[in-house]
């Protein structure tokens, strides 16, 4: 008498492509604790095959934009690809249109990619969005260069980076944090509802600054700063710019380190 047990995972690998692999024990005149030994096996080895990275050749994309509380780390690169591992990684959405790369869990498990970490290769990226407890970075060598360069964080969301270009502009709102550093002739920062900007480290020679709704601003500028800020809104300000131009209203506060 032979008895049958079979393990099946289908492994989601993109939007078109399902790879699956079958796990079938043939067991003959086994004991019951020796099946389940085996076939604990087998679901180890399935799980083993799930956490494998993975890579999706994508094409040319300017923008990104991460959320879920997916890790992110960019990569310069001509080859545009992103490798993902952790787990669950076979619930990663990588969508591309229009120039924008956005990498998100898919609906089942929305708001669960804490133990996902993705590397995105590519260059020329102008557009970085991190939002839902997204993380966005780059290594200590990498610099995000590009002529006009947004960066934008929302709802916990973080993006920390090297950058360069001839204007910076930065976004954050509802919890978001932006830390930057780098030189840039330019800067322009708008914060909302809590949003935390940390450029310290980003030297400008000219800035403009609007915070409100309670967020929080360090700015380094040397030469010319507009700024305003109303309701509980805070901006230091370091560099010791030549020319101050200010406003605040409901509360505001803007000091010079």
């Amino acid at each position: 008498m032979k008895l049958y047990a079979g393990i099946i995972c289908t492994v989601k690998y993109g939007d078109n492509i399902k790879i699956v692999f079958t796990y079938i024990i043939i067991l003959q005149k086994l004991n019951y604790r020796q099946m389940k030994k085996i076939i604990a096996i087998g679901f180890l080895f399935m799980l083993a095959k799930v956490g494998m990275a993975q890579t999706r050749e994508v094409g040319p994309f300017a923008k990104v934009e991460v959320t879920d509380k997916i890790n992110v780390e960019l990569i310069n690169s001509s080859t545009y690809k992103v490798v993902i591992s952790g787990n669950p990684s076979n619930e990663v959405d990588v969508i591309q249109k229009n120039g924008t790369l956005r990498l998100k869990m898919n609906t089942l498990n929305m708001m669960n990619g804490e133990g996902i970490h993705i590397k995105v290769y590519g260059n020329n990226i102008s557009e970085l969005t991190a939002k839902k407890g997204a993380i966005v970075k780059a290594n200590e060598e990498e610099i995000l260069s590009s002529n006009i360069l947004n960066l934008s964080a929302s709802e916990g969301g973080l993006l920390s980076l090297k950058v360069s270009g001839q204007e910076i502009k930065v976004s954050a709102s509802k919890g978001g944090t932006v830390q930057a550093s780098g030189k840039t002739p330019r800067q322009e920062v708008q914060l909302t509802f809590g949003g935390n900007y940390d450029g310290r480290s980003l030297v400008s020679e000219n800035a403009k600054v609007t915070v409100n709704g309670g967020g929080r601003c360090e700015v380094n500028v040397k030469q010319t700063i507009d700024s305003q800020v109303r309701a509980g809104g805070i901006i230091h300000v370091y560099g010791n710019p030549a020319q101050r131009n200010e406003k605040k209203l409901a509360g505001g506060t803007i000091e010079y380190k």
